[in-house]
């Protein structure tokens, strides 16, 4: 099989599979965010050693050039990273590469800098969760990786088991992670969720075959929303000098990140103030079964958005007291009546939300905007003898207006 792979003005590559000769083994991923391409990714297998290019695009092209020896068992044992530029150059802001030694018992590696070398390790309680390497650039993660935990899964003739995900630069073990296979042909995955309850929200769906190699992974349920395909070949190289020539030209990825913001709002005697960060659109009806498919959201992305008024304040006929919140968005499935939360829970990551500290839940009056905002947006400003706070997104406008008390 071979794929006929075009770039459109934001770089988002478009493949059309044809027959063809046999490829080496190995495989090659398209990682997309939306409409945008966020990575791709290259690898072959000789015996126990697999070598590849993870090519990520946040922050810049980077070629994440990696070679992963394994055991007999299919376990790892070494794990050589070395990030570049498509040019070749070293990026300032990055080690020169990174050697990672995997064993029963510990773990540890040399990070080497421009003219520095940091050895770094930790041992491993009797009976901790097996190691498996990472590697990713930003929220796009190594599928050859991925490969190499379901294909021992398969080996071992079992259906789950705990492990624990390492970069090259890891300092210290991780949470256990989670890995359940379905059958033949898919599994599930719960980063930093540990048995016996390995079951819960933000699973990553992965189609894989009775070999454990990966067909498909969708990040749906997740924070991160990435959708990950297999291809029969890509020209990895011309991409990554072409996702360069995009930077150096001002139309590299557009919103890599989900940038931090805040409001800052004086309405009567009352100061208020939100921070936030702001999630791109990329093509996707972002309402659709709940925001991003979620129902209780974070009203932004990364940490909570947090929520801080000096004055008591009178929303929808509820007292907000003067103090600082995490705000939350209900959405319901038909995304008609959506809520405003404001919880007593503060400083946390977005996906940590808890019921139980809720103070009030609040009516968002929903709208359509005119035109379309691709990154969300929360605003707070004066209205009549009070204020209102707006969430604004694609074509769709949430508001609930309250009095200073």
């Amino acid at each position: 099989m071979r794929a006929r792979c075009s770039r459109s003005i934001s770089l988002a590559l478009v493949c059309t599979v044809t027959a063809g000769p046999a490829v080496a083994q190995g495989g090659t991923f398209v990682t997309t965010l939306g409409k945008d391409t966020t990575a791709v990714e290259q690898y072959t297998r000789s015996g126990n050693t697999i070598t590849g290019d993870l090519v990520t695009r946040a922050g810049g092209t980077v070629v994440n050039h990696y070679v992963l020896t394994l055991n007999a068992d299919g376990t790892p044992a070494t794990l050589v990273v070395t990030p570049r530029r498509p040019d070749g150059t070293i990026i300032a802001a990055a080690y020169a590469s990174a050697t990672a030694t995997f064993a029963a018992d510990s773990f540890s590696t040399v990070i080497a800098a421009r003219d520095t070398a940091v050895r770094r390790g930790f041992a491993l309680p009797p009976g901790a969760a097996k190691l498996f390497p990472a590697v990713s650039g930003g929220i796009s993660p190594s599928m050859a990786m991925y490969e190499v935990l379901f294909t021992h899964l398969r080996s071992t003739k079992t259906d789950s088991a705990a492990f624990v995900a390492v970069t090259p630069t890891a300092t210290r073990p991780g949470l256990p992670s989670w890995v359940k296979l379905h059958g033949a042909d898919s599994a599930r995955v719960w980063i930093r969720f540990a048995p016996p309850t390995p079951a819960g929200p933000y699973a990553q769906y992965v189609r894989v075959d009775a070999t454990g190699r990966v067909l498909g992974f969708s990040g749906r349920e997740t924070t991160q929303k990435i959708e990950v395909r297999r291809v029969p070949s890509l020209d990895v190289t011309a991409l990554a000098t072409a996702f360069a020539a995009a930077d150096a030209g001002g139309r590299g990825l557009v919103g890599a990140a989900s940038a931090a913001d805040s409001v800052r709002a004086t309405v009567g005697a009352a100061h208020v103030a939100v921070k936030y960060s702001r999630p791109r659109a990329r093509g996707r009806d972002v309402f659709k079964n709940g925001v991003l498919g979620d129902t209780i959201w974070r009203t932004g992305a990364n940490s909570a958005t947090s929520f801080t008024t000096d004055r008591d304040l009178v929303i929808a006929g509820k007292t907000v007291p003067a103090g600082s919140y995490t705000l939350w968005t209900h959405v319901p499935s038909d995304n008609r009546a959506y809520e405003l939360i404001f919880n007593t829970l503060t400083g946390e990551w977005g996906t940590d939300y808890r019921p139980d500290r809720d103070l009030v839940r609040v009516p968002l009056a929903v709208s359509k905007l005119a035109s379309p905002v691709e990154a969300f947006l929360i605003d707070v400003e004066p209205q009549g003898s009070g204020g209102v706070i707006t969430l604004q997104w694609q074509t769709t406008q949430l508001a609930v207006p309250f009095i200073v008390k």
